[in-house]
C-alpha cells in the first residue's frame, strides 16, 4: 500500500508540474537557458538544431504558431491567450536582438526611450509594461549613468517592433533645403 501511495503522489506532483509549466505553442516564447519555443520545438540560441520537447508538452497541443500567424497577418490582433499580448523585449544594449514574448494580462506592449541629462545620449528598450506605467515618467541608471524614460504603450500583439524616432531639429530642418539650393545649384523658377 505505500508503495502505491507513493506512486500516486509522484504522479499528482507531475500533474501539478504540467499544469505550472503550461505555455502557448502559438509563438515563441523565452525560456531559461538563453532559447526559445516554437510550436512544439525548441532551439537554443547557441546551435540551430531543434530538439523535440518531451511527450509530456507534445500532448498539450494547440493550434499552430503558422495558424495563428496567418490570422496575424489576415488584421487580427487578438492573442489566443485570454487577451494577453505578444510583444517584442530587448534591453538597452545595442543592437537590439528582439525576442517575442507573452505578457501578462494587465500588461500592454511598450518602447521605453530614455535621455541622458549629461549629454542626451539616448537609449531605447522594448517589452511588456504595466497599463498604467505608460502615461508616466520613468528613470533608471544604464552604465553608471542616469536617463528620464518616457514610454509609448500601444495595445496590439507585435506593435512594439518600429524603433522610435525623434523628429529632426528645427535648425536641421531648415539647412537642409538651403544646402540643397546652395550645394546642389539648383535654381528656383519663379
Amino acid at each position: 500500500w505505500e508503495q502505491t501511495k507513493t506512486k500516486k503522489e509522484k504522479q499528482d506532483k507531475q500533474k501539478k508540474r504540467v499544469k505550472t509549466n503550461e505555455r502557448t505553442e502559438n509563438s515563441l516564447i523565452r525560456r531559461e537557458g538563453g532559447g526559445w519555443r516554437e510550436g512544439g520545438r525548441h532551439k537554443s540560441r547557441e546551435a540551430d538544431s531543434w530538439v523535440e520537447l518531451t511527450n509530456r508538452e507534445q500532448t498539450n497541443r494547440r493550434p499552430s504558431r503558422q495558424a495563428w500567424a496567418g490570422a496575424r497577418d489576415s488584421g487580427l490582433t487578438t492573442s489566443p491567450t485570454r487577451g494577453r499580448l505578444h510583444c517584442y523585449t530587448c534591453s538597452f544594449a545595442k543592437p537590439c536582438y528582439p525576442v517575442l514574448t507573452e505578457c501578462r494580462e494587465d500588461e500592454v506592449c511598450g518602447v521605453s526611450v530614455g535621455t541622458s541629462e549629461q549629454n542626451k545620449d539616448v537609449i531605447e528598450r522594448k517589452g511588456c509594461l504595466p497599463r498604467a506605467q505608460c502615461p508616466l515618467l520613468g528613470h533608471t541608471t544604464y552604465w553608471s549613468r542616469s536617463y528620464t524614460l518616457q514610454h509609448q504603450c500601444c495595445e496590439q500583439d507585435l506593435c512594439n517592433t518600429a524603433a522610435s524616432q525623434r523628429p529632426p531639429s528645427l535648425p536641421l530642418m531648415t539647412l537642409l533645403p538651403l544646402a540643397a539650393i546652395f550645394g546642389w545649384r539648383v535654381h528656383i523658377v519663379l
